[in-house]
């Protein structure tokens, strides 16, 4: 809540002091022409950008009176350089170089650790004071920094406010620092201003290819060029952030397929995780990237040029650039003219000097060869064409190619559980022979029965219960292997505070989960619409309670009006093994008219299931959050900026459905671009129905679930089941023939009146207030309390003292904590609620039937886990059912 648009909220005040002048004898000068004495300091930072600067100034020659005399003197100027731009210098040769050492204040770094927050640091204005300075002791005219016209275009609007990360790099910051120099310095100080100021990134880089005979000698630089900030220390390309997008797909039209794969590591346009990165470079996420990137206007003539690029030579193209041309570029119109518009550019609002003005545009004119233009040759009909043919860019072999980028990797899998245990069968069924590295703080007698059958039968298993034990295989190198080599697979199990996490973050290991790999999956069979196969719509399910019975709900829906659909996620299956008969299906039936209904993939998902996922489902349901898993993740934050995963990368043609009336559901819907459809109590019920569009699907009374949140966790159901066509008396049939899960709000028993339910699955306090807010007020008797996982119960100790609770029955551990939250608050409630704390379920369930009468409702819901002195959440409920059965 910093109200940053306060005209008073920052003041600068200024005290001159006596001799402060910088040679106040020397003369002035008019910057806007070269003098005989002009001399020029070029900031370098190691980017194209900059080496662009530095190529041209430094064969530029001086005038005077129009008379050509020597080149003018061009020096360097480095802060803390980085090995590229180091690199950028010697590839020029015989430069005078002045270097600069920066340090840290070693105050902010104490403020840091005390945890204060880091601000933005306008480096560019901060280099700015410091080059003019430098310049002036030694002597230079003219400080030419790289700046271009497209960090002139804002990130985000913020408290209606244009928000530009790039700001000290922008014209409006040029001029007013020229208006500081010339009020504060001398006259005669050195000028200050932008080479490039007049041009796009798109021009920049068609000048650095180095095509045109003038332009030759930028491709010396081409293999030392860097401009990644994660990749600064060790002088790379990381290939997964928005720079080193940018900076491929900006030179990719102009320079050689093999030598740009080379200079990056890769070809980044076939690497489909970095779709939410191209979307918010194209304009279509939440914000344009916080890097120093282009325009969203030619960020897509960018990739325009590139799919021409790939079409002039007959490629299909590859999955980034067709996912961009499929959602984007195939939806935009002129885009010859925009084209041209955009490579023919020249921004008058500049302060550069007259004659380097000329030089430049000379630069830009030698760009339209007759053999750079070459590389547009009749792609205007094949973009055309290609809108026609999808098939032109066809996925055929991206399983494949995704299949073989697995099988060349090291894998090792971390956590054998229940995913685990699936991650390895996928694997081995796809590479029988490959070498697997199977990972778990247990040892492997521990595990159970189908890792040990494993263990004595797989030869091509090595089991270790932490990474450094594979340091004693011959075959297996850690420290020094490519990373890109070794890909981690982590069970959602494994905490991010988890050593073998830890370690493989630490090692830089790539780390990935078996449900990105089934998103991946996916992605290579979810093909063209004109295609014959039938088209996969991915559900996904999250919140903090409820997740099961909506998934099981919107499964039932959908499979009972026909719809072929596969269930699984956190609540049954895991993802990855449902894989072998969605493609099986899919093999079956693609070459027929199968079935114009979508195939359905629903799964619940749970925060550990969604904080790494790289994709979102194409429809997503958020139900309410509240804190839960505070033993697994840090903080509450943390736990749901990891649920925020199943809407961060959607786009708008996929479906995002929430209560509206919830904050955090709703906030995290904010995240993506997906079509968004609300409910909640006002909208969707009246007069004891639900309705969805005006239209009554069913009446409250004749779904068969209990409690009100469950009520409105099916309404999800009937949204979905609309949204893809379904008829509202299939619908209407089958939400009334679904049964509820076990060990949710589950009917066990209701002889001699008394009513036994079974909600073993409440493992927080909001889920139990939920279940005590079912009964409209029938006297309860509750059975609460868990393993302690940090989970506050004041809220829960409010509504127990609220309620029609009849008696209380404290399991360990936390029972002792809710009780002393309700003793705090029997004063304020005038009520005391009389308890007993039993050491296990059979005891309480004795205790339970000691106190129930007809009308009772003897509640099992515990409000926290079940770890330490049950199995599970199922063995809880299977023991209250047990015992209940058996006393009545």
């Amino acid at each position: 809540n910093i109200k940053f648009t306060n005209d008073d909220f920052v003041k600068i005040s200024s005290e001159n002091s006596q001799g402060s002048s910088i040679n106040p004898s020397r003369p002035g000068r008019n910057h806007r022409v070269l003098e005989r004495n002009t001399k020029i300091l070029i900031p370098i930072g190691g980017g194209k950008d900059s080496s662009v600067t530095l190529e041209i100034l430094s064969n530029t020659e001086g005038t005077n009176k129009a008379v050509i005399t020597d080149k003018i003197p061009v020096g360097t100027f480095v802060v803390n350089p980085t090995q590229a731009a180091l690199d950028l210098i010697s590839a020029k040769k015989n430069l005078n170089t002045i270097e600069v050492k920066r340090t840290i204040d070693p105050k902010l770094i104490d403020l840091n650790n005390q945890g204060y927050l880091n601000g933005h640091v306008p480096i560019s204005s901060f280099f700015a004071f410091l080059s003019v300075f430098v310049a002036d002791l030694f002597d230079y005219s003219h400080v030419a920094i790289s700046n271009e016209r497209s960090s002139n275009e804002g990130n985000v609007q913020f408290c209606d406010r244009e928000i530009n990360h790039q700001y000290s790099k922008t014209y409006e910051f040029e001029k007013d620092f020229q208006k500081y120099v010339k009020k504060y310095l001398p006259e005669g100080a050195p000028f200050y201003f932008s080479f490039l100021r007049p041009l796009y990134e798109l021009q920049i880089a068609k000048i650095f290819s180095g095509n045109s005979k003038l332009n030759s000698g930028m491709k010396k630089y081409h293999p030392v060029f860097r401009s990644c900030n994660r990749g600064q220390k060790t002088n790379s390309w990381c290939g997964e952030c928005s720079k080193c997008l940018f900076a491929y797909v900006i030179t990719y039209p102009f320079i050689k397929d093999q030598k740009i794969h080379s200079y990056f590591g890769k070809d980044m346009l076939d690497d489909e995780n970095l779709w939410p990165i191209a979307q918010e470079l194209l304009g279509v996420g939440a914000k344009k990237p916080l890097e120093c990137v282009g325009t969203h206007e030619e960020t897509i003539i960018t990739f325009y040029l590139a799919i021409k690029k790939y079409l002039d030579n007959n490629q299909e193209l590859p999955a980034l650039l067709k996912k961009v041309y499929q959602n984007i570029i195939a939806n935009e119109t002129d885009l010859e003219n925009r084209t041209s518009v955009i490579l023919n550019s020249w921004n008058e609002d500049n302060s550069v000097p007259d004659q380097f003005s000329d030089l430049l545009k000379k630069h830009i004119k030698s760009c339209k060869t007759k053999e750079s233009s070459q590389i547009y040759k009749n792609s205007k009909t094949d973009i055309i064409n290609l809108k026609k043919n999808p098939q032109r860019i066809s996925n055929n072999h991206k399983l494949e190619n995704l299949l073989h980028n697995l099988e060349s990797k090291t894998i090792l899998i971390l956590g054998l559980g229940r995913e685990g245990l699936s991650t390895y069968k996928f694997l081995r069924e796809n590479f029988p022979n490959k070498k697997l590295y199977l990972i778990d703080e247990k040892q492997i007698s521990e595990l159970g029965s189908d890792w040990n059958k494993i263990n004595n039968n797989d030869t091509n298993v090595v089991f270790a219960t932490e990474i450094e034990d594979l340091s004693k295989e011959k075959d297996f190198e850690l420290e020094n292997a490519d990373k890109n080599k070794i890909l981690a697979i982590k069970s959602p199990g494994l905490s991010p505070k988890n050593p073998l996490i830890l370690l493989a973050r630490k090692l830089k290991t790539q780390l990935t989960s078996s449900t990105n790999i089934f998103f991946e999956l996916l992605e290579t069979l979810n093909s063209d619409e004109n295609n014959n196969k039938p088209l996969i719509k991915t559900i996904g399910v999250t919140g903090t309670k409820g997740k099961s019975t909506t998934t099981s709900m919107i499964h039932h829906v959908l499979t009972d009006c026909g719809l072929k659909t596969f269930f699984g996620g956190n609540i049954g299956i895991p993802p990855l093994s449902l894989w072998p008969e969605i493609k099986e299906l899919l093999q079956e039936e693609g070459e027929v008219e199968f079935i114009k209904k979508p195939v359905a993939v629903i799964l619940e998902m749970s925060s550990h299931q969604l904080s790494d996922l790289k994709f979102s489902p194409s429809i997503a349901v958020i139900l309410d959050i509240s804190p839960e898993h505070l033993d697994y993740y840090d903080s509450f934050d943390e736990y749901i900026q990891a649920k925020s995963q199943i809407s961060r990368f959607q786009t708008d043609a996929d479906l995002i459905i929430f209560n509206d009336k919830q904050k955090l559901p709703t906030k995290l819907a904010n995240l993506g671009n997906a079509k968004q459809i609300t409910f909640n109590v006002e909208k969707n019920i009246s007069n004891n129905s639900i309705i969805y569009k005006n239209e009554t699907i069913i009446d409250i009374d004749q779904l068969p679930v209990i409690g009100k949140h469950n009520i409105l966790n099916s309404i999800p159901s009937i949204i979905i089941a609309k949204e893809l066509g379904l008829r509202t008396t299939d619908i209407n049939r089958s939400l009334k023939t679904f049964k509820t899960l076990p060990h949710r709000l589950e009917i066990v028993s209701s002889s001699n009146k008394i009513l036994y339910i079974n909600d073993s699955l409440s493992t927080t306090p909001k889920s139990c207030i939920a279940a005590i807010n079912s009964f409209n007020n029938a006297p309860i008797i509750l059975i609460a309390g868990g393993h302690n996982r940090n989970l506050e119960f004041d809220e829960l100790a409010k509504t127990l003292l609220e309620s029609n609770i009849k008696h209380l029955i404290f399991l360990p551990d936390t029972g002792e904590k809710i009780l002393k939250e309700i003793k705090a608050l029997e004063s304020t409630y005038q009520r005391k609620i009389s308890s007993t704390s039993v050491n296990d379920m059979k005891e309480a369930v004795a205790v339970a039937k000691s106190f129930a009468e007809n009308g009772d409702v003897v509640l099992l819901s515990p409000a926290a886990a079940s770890f330490g002195h049950f199995k599970d959440y199922q063995d809880r409920g299977d023991q209250f059912k047990k015992f209940v059965k058996e006393s009545t």
